[in-house]
């Protein structure tokens, strides 16, 4: 076990414990602190910039990009909290709030009752409403970027890597990197601009899978490439009998295929409030 001596509000001491998570541009370790006197749970997320093929300019620039914006984002009960940025000469260190559940990935190939699946929905498009009011877009809206928390029962948006500031409400296709399971059309097809109507996309991606426990686009006991993606997303309709009726335009207005035409984020809170 670690300690990195780094005060957080009160706390005087972090100590790095066991690994919860690991991706590509870091690690994500449970960590505990001392908190007005408490003992208090963190998420302390830590970014080498020193690893060779972390040096890249576009690296180098996404784990800037995710300090800034989720900072900018915090405050949000759907958004994981940011307690403190800190670096060495080795590292960045996100101390973020410690959630305790398990990813939204874990519910996915389960059919959902419709109740359940908009609670869930409902805490992300509140998160999205919050960021796209922040002037930011996610962009790479998918289970592993949402976790549950036990501490309040919501589910959190995390990792604010791919995340971009919107000039003029749009998002060049250049600096867009997301996943392409949950990519928008506007994305493959280079048309248009994107904004936080792939968000919107995305979000419809995931009510699907939560109602029918499956992905409205793929069959994977074939196995997937990126061009079968490309393909269904651009070209294939949503099988849409096989959401509940009441739902059914909601999730339709979020897989519209046409941008100009997609369910915002703003309506899809009215329609299930």
């Amino acid at each position: 076990m670690s300690s990195y001596n780094h005060a957080i509000g009160r706390a005087e001491q972090i100590n790095i414990g066991r690994v919860i998570n690991s991706g590509r541009y870091g690690t994500v370790y449970h960590a505990t602190g001392l908190r007005h006197g408490v003992t208090k749970e963190y998420a302390v997320k830590i970014l080498p910039m020193k690893r060779h093929d972390m040096l890249s300019d576009q690296n180098m620039y996404m784990m800037r990009n995710e300090v800034i914006n989720m900072w900018r984002c915090r405050g949000h009960r759907n958004v994981v909290y940011l307690y403190d940025v800190y670096k060495d000469q080795d590292n960045y260190y996100l101390v973020e709030e410690y959630c305790g559940g398990d990813t939204l990935q874990s519910k996915l190939g389960h059919v959902h009752t419709e109740k359940m699946a908009l609670q869930i929905v409902m805490d992300i498009a509140n998160a999205l409403n919050h960021i796209h009011d922040k002037n930011i877009v996610f962009l790479d809206v998918k289970p592993q970027n949402i976790i549950y928390s036990s501490n309040d029962s919501t589910f959190k948006v995390t990792d604010f890597g791919s995340s971009r500031r919107c000039t003029n409400g749009h998002v060049h296709h250049s600096d867009v990197t997301c996943t392409p399971l949950f990519a928008s059309p506007e994305v493959f097809l280079q048309y248009g601009e994107i904004s936080s109507m792939h968000d919107a996309w995305s979000l419809g991606i995931i009510l699907f899978w939560l109602l029918t426990g499956r992905h409205p686009f793929m069959e994977f006991d074939s196995g997937i490439n990126n061009n079968k993606v490309i393909d269904a997303i651009t070209n294939a309709r949503p099988p849409l009998h096989e959401v509940p009726c009441g739902v059914r335009p909601v999730v339709s207005g979020l897989l519209e295929k046409d941008p100009a035409r997609r369910l915002p984020i703003k309506d899809v809170l009215y329609l299930l409030s």
